[in-house]
């Protein structure tokens, strides 16, 4: 029942990023570049949950995004699942109690997600290169995500440990007793 609440809390966040992404910053952006609230989701749904809860959901609720608004479906899946893939990897080798450690973090992880869309979507849909316009937007983008996630640290972490500890076994338990 509670992995049940749990995956039901995430498809809330996960509509409320979609209506912020979509509304506040069409309006509130930098030269027309947005945060990657998906991206800072995903990325915190790896390292919180781990490697299979961030690769699983960033493919699902990339997948949702590119059904909703790409022209080529399976950019924002793979991109995403690579992001909450790897934050699970990192998120057993460093420590994400401190917020520095979150923000280094999740700035790699955009830019290595943020570059998979960039290639994949040159390769597929055979766009021209134009690397100084994409790190311009990509440095913007970083800076815009990391100034977020300053702000709402302490909300991620709480919701962060109360994901993790409704979705842990209950063999988990066990083995205290």
């Amino acid at each position: 029942m509670k992995k049940i609440i749990s995956v039901l809390g995430i498809v809330i966040i996960f509509l409320s990023i979609y209506f912020l992404q979509s509304n506040f910053f069409s309006w509130f952006n930098i030269y027309s570049i947005k945060p990657n609230l998906f991206m800072i989701f995903v990325i915190f749904l790896g390292l919180f949950l781990g490697k299979e809860y961030g690769l699983t959901f960033g493919i699902l609720l990339g997948l949702i995004l590119d059904l909703f608004s790409s022209q080529i479906i399976g950019i924002n899946a793979i991109s995403l699942g690579a992001a909450g893939l790897l934050a699970g990897i990192l998120a057993k080798n460093f420590s994400i109690e401190h917020k520095f450690t979150f923000i280094i973090i999740a700035s790699l992880l955009t830019f290595i997600g943020e570059s998979v869309y960039y290639a994949l979507e040159i390769i597929l849909s055979e766009a021209e290169v134009q690397l100084i316009i994409f790190i311009r937007i990509l440095l913007i983008e970083i800076i815009f995500n990391d100034l977020i996630i300053i702000i709402i640290y302490p909300v991620l972490n709480k919701i962060g440990e109360k994901l993790k500890m409704m979705l842990e076994d209950e063999t988990n338990y066990i083995k205290y007793i």
